[in-house]
């Protein structure tokens, strides 16, 4: 909502830089409101001075007294404008919270706001958005519905409410409401990446790639679209290879250059570069990935541990990867991609009666999510088995390799209902 799209480095910095004067700017407005009330207060309070409660009544009457309160009046007007521009700082405190990744700061800040202005859009607004951040779905899609209320054509928080549907396995709902979102405004970037997203999680990634064109084109800055915009091209696999893997090696480029810190983005081009046949530059990638991810600040991060395990399996560090695996499954047990990795590395590895079992589980674990999810995470388990079995031929004769593509195979035959558009 400030930038237009996810905020840069730079503009982060910039955002930290703010705070301090918004503070500054609030006090400052606060202490001036309080100031000046106190003062008319004050005066109407030596007007009456000394007067009986007898005489009250004959004070009000008087005209001294009675311009005093037309000083009130215009004294709660002033108020009255400074609340809304003391409710816009915090509010903007709030967001700039949110931005830097402070969210339960950032709902102390806007619940001040909040209880003085309930009908506050940009404050809900903000609220929602350090609620979804906070994956408190719920609270924060009943958040959004408050600020659509009072404004309905918000495509802001429209694609954010989609997010949090999304979350919650609501597939249906959420492209509803990107639908909407877009509807209002086609160009909106940030909109466009979301159902990009939506729809690579379906399965569906030549629809999506198109989707993430249009967004990347519109904001080239925004490091998570042009990952999922790499991602979309990336999965994309025909007769003959991978058509647009070299644009999605490009859109890899560009996601780690905007956002050197994210991981992801490092391992997802060490799988394209070694596609490539480039090996030694898909080691280096799978190098630098491990190393971010093993210094992430949350050791019990799940994504974190995924891609740890994935890049120590694929340089070939097989023993580290299961204990990997193992704490990642521990602290996300509904992960199914994560399940298809490690039954894909124990095929890969020699451990193929147990990576059939696995795969058994990742499908059955699978059957739990919404039947557009099923979809995509067997496509992507499918393109992966294929990867290993070009690439390793010894494995690809094996019983076992057969028998574990079957099973995704059929999971994906099984999936019932039309394409998503």
């Amino acid at each position: 909502a400030f930038f237009g799209s996810m905020p840069t480095r730079e503009q982060l910095a910039q955002v930290a830089a703010a705070i301090p004067f918004l503070r500054m700017v609030y006090i400052m407005r606060d202490a001036n409101v309080s100031g000046r009330c106190r003062r008319i207060v004050s005066s109407s309070i030596a007007t009456c001075a000394g007067s009986s409660s007898a005489t009250v009544g004959a004070q009000v009457r008087r005209r001294p007294f009675r311009a005093t309160g037309r000083k009130l009046k215009q004294a709660l007007k002033l108020k009255e404008a400074s609340d809304a521009s003391l409710n816009w700082t915090l509010a903007s405190i709030g967001a700039a919270q949110v931005a830097l990744e402070q969210y339960e700061e950032a709902l102390r800040s806007v619940d001040r706001v909040l209880h003085t202005q309930p009908d506050y859009g940009f404050a809900l607004f903000v609220k929602g958005e350090a609620l979804r951040l906070l994956e408190r779905y719920e609270e924060a899609i009943a958040t959004f519905n408050q600020a659509l209320a009072l404004n309905a054509e918000d495509q802001f928080t429209l694609a954010s409410k989609a997010t949090a549907q999304r979350e919650l396995d609501r597939f249906e709902e959420a492209l509803a409401t990107l639908n909407e979102a877009l509807r209002l405004a086609p160009d909106y970037a940030w909109a466009l990446g979301v159902k990009g997203k939506l729809l690579c999680d379906s399965g569906e990634f030549a629809v999506a790639a198109d989707l993430l064109a249009q967004a990347v084109a519109l904001d080239s800055q925004d490091a998570w679209t042009q990952g999922v915009y790499g991602w979309s091209l990336h999965n994309q696999r025909d007769e003959t290879g991978y058509p647009h893997l070299a644009d999605a090696r490009n859109a890899y480029e560009q996601a780690i250059a905007l956002a050197p810190e994210d991981s992801t983005w490092r391992r997802l081009m060490g799988d394209a570069l070694r596609i490539l046949g480039d090996a030694d530059g898909s080691s280096a990638y799978y190098q630098t990935a491990l190393t971010q991810a093993e210094s992430a600040a949350d050791e019990m991060d799940s994504t974190q541990l995924a891609t740890r395990a994935w890049c120590l399996y694929k340089l070939g560090r097989f023993d580290e990867a299961m204990r990997v695996y193992g704490r990642a499954m521990t602290v996300d047990e509904d992960e199914v991609s994560t399940q298809f990795d490690m039954a894909l590395a124990l095929l890969h590895n020699g451990r193929r009666g147990l990576a059939v079992q696995e795969y058994q589980r990742g499908v059955k674990m699978a059957r739990q999510k919404h039947p557009w999810e099923q979809r995509g995470s067997y496509l992507v388990a499918l393109r992966d088995l294929r990867e290993v079995l070009d690439e390793a031929p010894s494995v690809a004769e094996t019983a076992e390799s057969g028998e574990c593509r079957q099973i995704l195979q059929e999971a994906v035959s099984a999936i019932k209902g039309r394409s998503i558009d």
